[in-house]
């Protein structure tokens, strides 16, 4: 049998009762990574609840079923018979939703039928009738939770929004890699057979419409004539030497105008239906930089080898970043859907094996397990967890995440 034992991260008490282990009103967690004194626990490792003669050990059982209380009874020490024990549990958690439990007996423990509703994050009130004496105890076990001062989420630019509707693209992941336009390179051809005598350009180099690149002497009139760009850009290549023969038929520079890029990406054959001309892309080049472009392409032929298909994007490079050979990610975004419920993609964490989001209230902050659906570059949707009109912490709740796992408010198996 497994009992989990029902951590707090702070506790008080009715002036006429008491804990086993202390009767003095503890206060709240201490964020730099201190605990107060454990309460005192049970043999089956619950908490333990006392008032004079009376005593009951509390837990959380979840061996190969959903969590629910088992109570377990004691009067002067020694366990008794759940028989004509009464024990209401009562649950105030987050956001002030109230969950009440009336166990009933079973075998050597009274049993709460409901579930206990993961997380095991909540303010207890537990009343009990034992040989006639009535007794209230209250505590509470927090995990996933913690508060932070307005000056520190000014600090962390922690910044808040309200979940709601969204209208979600459903997004298809790419791999490609940038190229030269190629409706933007010309490769340039000398007029007449002859020797190199200058060269005006090097790799690299900016070279304007119609600006001098070579000068070269025919072989026919002897005479030097100047070889020219047809385009604005920029030399990708060159394939002369001065004093060396240049035939005519072969281009001695190739330029570029690196103005527009090409993003080709290869999508295989699951994704062939979700992919058409027009589509908007979104590529991924690191550091949190992004740009946007359209498809422009997508080829009819089938590649036999890898059994993809070309699919490729024009994209604006006016600040020179984009350049040829590259290798990006993208997403290719289809169809538009409305969700009911929606965050933003950065607000979800993970805590212990739950993807979750943090809900505030003020300056409390409470993780909640939800689980997700469709999700694009911006937004995720969410099944179940949380509802519309909750505040949840949007951006930098890694902040949140890494104060609640310093703080010990965790669950303890």
């Amino acid at each position: 049998m497994t009992a989990l034992y029902l951590a707090f991260s702070y506790f008080s008490l009715n002036a006429n009762t008491a804990l086993a282990g202390g009767g003095h009103e503890h206060g709240a967690h201490d964020h730099g990574g201190g605990h107060e004194d454990e309460p005192a626990k049970g043999p089956h490792g619950g908490r333990l609840l006392s008032n004079d003669d009376a005593a009951l050990e509390i837990t959380i059982f979840e061996e190969d079923v959903p969590p629910q209380f088992r109570v377990y009874p004691f009067k002067d020490g020694k366990p008794i018979s759940p028989a004509g024990v009464e024990v209401v549990i009562s649950l105030t958690r987050f956001g002030g939703k109230v969950s009440e439990f009336k166990l009933t007996p079973l075998n050597n423990f009274l049993s709460s039928q409901q579930t206990v509703e993961e997380p095991h994050s909540f303010d207890v009130r537990v009343s009990a009738t034992i040989a006639g004496k009535e007794s209230t105890w209250k505590f509470s076990s927090h995990e996933g939770r913690t508060e932070l001062s307005s000056e520190a989420l000014k600090i962390a630019n922690v910044s808040i929004e309200i979940a709601g509707p969204q209208e979600i693209a459903n997004v298809t992941d790419v791999y490609g890699r940038l190229i030269a336009n190629q409706d933007r390179v010309a490769h340039i051809v000398p007029r007449f057979p002859g020797v190199v005598r200058s060269i005006r350009k090097g790799l690299g180099d900016r070279v304007e419409q119609n600006e001098v690149l070579a000068i070269i002497e025919s072989n026919q009139s002897l005479q030097p004539y100047e070889l020219r760009s047809q385009v604005a850009g920029e030399v990708i290549s060159r394939h002369l030497t001065a004093g060396e023969f240049v035939s005519g038929s072969e281009p001695v520079f190739v330029v570029a105008d690196l103005s527009e890029i090409w993003a080709d990406f290869q999508v295989y054959r699951d994704d062939f239906g979700k992919i058409e001309k027009g589509q908007v892309i979104r590529l991924n080049l690191g550091q949190d930089s992004v740009i946007q472009g359209k498809v422009s392409y997508v080829s009819p032929i089938i590649d036999e080898v890898t059994q993809s298909k070309l699919v490729r994007a024009v994209l604006p490079n006016t600040g020179g970043n984009l350049r040829p050979g590259l290798f990006v990610s993208g997403t290719l975004e289809n169809a538009i859907t409305p969700v009911l419920l929606a965050v933003r993609r950065e607000a979800i964490q993970t805590f212990r094996d739950w993807n979750v989001v943090y809900l505030t209230d003020g300056y409390t902050f409470q993780a909640m397990p939800v689980e997700l659906g469709r999700r694009d570059t911006k937004f995720v949707e969410v099944l179940s967890g949380i509802s519309p009109g909750d505040r949840y912490v949007a951006r930098n709740s890694f902040i949140i995440k890494a104060d609640t796992e310093k703080s010990g408010a965790t669950h303890d198996h």
